[in-house]
C-alpha cells in the first residue's frame, strides 16, 4: 500500500535501510571476531520494520544513520540477538524521533497513485499526521474505506490497518504470534479509549483505537519479536498491558504521535522482571500445591486408621451371645 500511495521512493528508502543494516551488522560481527551467519534474518527484517515507521518523504541520509545506530546501538550493544533487552527498530525510530522531530513527524499526502519525489530532500507538501490531527481534535471526516487501506498521513507501513490485520491472521495460524499479547493488546486499548472517550465515542472510537498511533503495527510486528518477548504467559498478559496502557497515557497526555513505540521500549524494561514474577508466582502455587497434596494424604491417612479402630472396636459376631428359648 505503500508504494501504492508514495510511488518508488518507498522501495529505495527500504532498500537503503536494508542495505545498511546488513553491512554494519556484518562489520559488528567481523569485530567481534565471530563467523557472520548469513542465515540470520534478523538485520532485514528489523531494517525493514524500521523503514516502515518512517514518513515517505525522510532524507536518505536520516534513513541510513537511523539503519546504523538501530544495528550499532540497538542490537550489539547488548550483546547482539540473544541478549536484546529492547526493539532494535523502536530503539532507532526513538534516537530519530527526538534527532529529526520536525522531519520524522511530517508526512507526504497519500494520493493514489502517487509519487514522492525521489530527491532525497523532499520538497513536496508535508502535513501532520491523522493520529496528530485526530488527537487534537481536527481530523476531520474519513470513509471506512479510507481508513482500511491506509489512506491517512502517518509512517509508510502502520496506516494500512487491514493489511495489518491478515498478517497478524496469518501470522496466528503459523505459530509466530502470541495470541496473549494480541488478545491482551487489543482488548486493553479498545477499552482505554471507549472508557475514556476524548474526540470519539462507541464504535468510533473504537475503530480509531486501532487505527492511530501505529498501535496495531507496533503490537502485531515489534511487541511479538521473540527475541524479547516474555517467556510466560502471565508475563505476557502484564507486557501487553503496560503496552496498551502506556500508548495511551502517551496519546493522552503528550505530543507524542507514535506513542506505541515508546510504550514497547518501556515494557521491554520490565519484561524480565514479568518473567521473574511469572516463575516467583508459578513456585509459590507449587509449593501451595504441595502442601495441599500433603494434608489431604494425611487426612485420608488418619480417616483411614479412624476407620480401621472403629472396625477393630466393633464386636464379633461369633462372640455374641446366644439368647435362650
Amino acid at each position: 500500500m505503500a508504494y501504492y500511495y508514495y510511488g518508488i521512493r518507498v522501495f529505495v528508502l527500504t532498500a537503503v535501510s536494508v542495505v545498511t543494516s546488513v553491512i554494519v551488522d556484518y562489520i559488528c560481527v567481523s569485530l567481534m571476531k565471530r563467523k557472520y551467519d548469513w542465515s540470520d534474518q534478523s538485520p532485514v527484517m528489523d531494517a525493514l520494520l524500521l523503514a516502515l515507521l518512517m514518513p515517505a518523504s525522510v532524507p536518505y541520509s536520516i534513513m541510513a544513520i537511523s539503519s546504523a545506530f538501530m544495528v550499532v546501538v540497538g542490537k550489539y550493544a547488548f550483546g547482539g540477538n540473544k541478549n536484546l533487552i529492547f526493539s532494535p527498530a523502536a530503539v532507532a525510530y526513538a534516537f530519530c524521533s527526538f534527532s529529526w522531530s520536525n522531519v520524522i513527524m511530517r508526512y507526504p499526502i497519500p494520493q493514489p497513485f502517487g509519487e514522492v519525489s525521489l530527491s532525497s530532500n523532499v520538497t513536496d507538501t508535508l502535513v501532520q499526521s491523522f493520529t496528530y490531527n485526530f488527537d487534537n481534535g481536527a481530523a476531520g471526516t474519513f470513509s471506512m474505506l479510507d481508513i482500511l487501506w491506509g489512506k491517512l498521513a502517518g509512517p509508510m507501513g502502520t496506516s494500512s490497518v487491514l493489511i495489518i490485520v491478515i498478517c497478524a491472521i496469518a501470522l496466528y495460524f503459523f505459530g509466530d504470534l502470541s495470541q496473549t499479547v494480541l488478545f491482551t493488546g487489543v482488548a486493553a486499548n479498545v477499552l482505554l479509549f471507549v472508557l475514556f472517550p476524548e474526540n470519539a465515542s462507541g464504535w468510533q472510537a473504537v475503530c480509531y483505537s486501532l487505527v492511530t498511533g501505529s498501535y496495531m503495527f507496533v503490537l502485531v510486528f515489534m511487541a511479538n519479536d521473540h527475541r524479547i518477548l516474555p517467556k510466560h504467559e502471565f508475563s505476557r498478559f502484564l507486557y501487553a498491558l503496560i503496552i496498551a496502557v502506556m500508548a495511551f497515557v502517551f496519546r493522552r497526555y503528550t505530543t507524542i504521535q507514535n506513542g506505541a513505540v515508546f510504550s514497547l521500549i518501556i515494557a521491554n524494561i520490565f519484561s524480565g522482571e514479568f518473567d521473574r514474577l511469572s516463575e516467583g508466582l508459578l513456585k509459590l502455587l507449587d509449593k501451595t500445591n504441595k502442601a495441599l497434596a500433603d494434608k489431604h494424604r494425611e487426612y485420608k491417612r488418619r480417616r483411614e486408621e479412624r476407620t480401621f479402630a472403629k472396625a477393630e472396636e466393633a464386636p464379633s459376631p461369633a462372640n455374641e451371645e446366644v439368647p435362650t428359648v
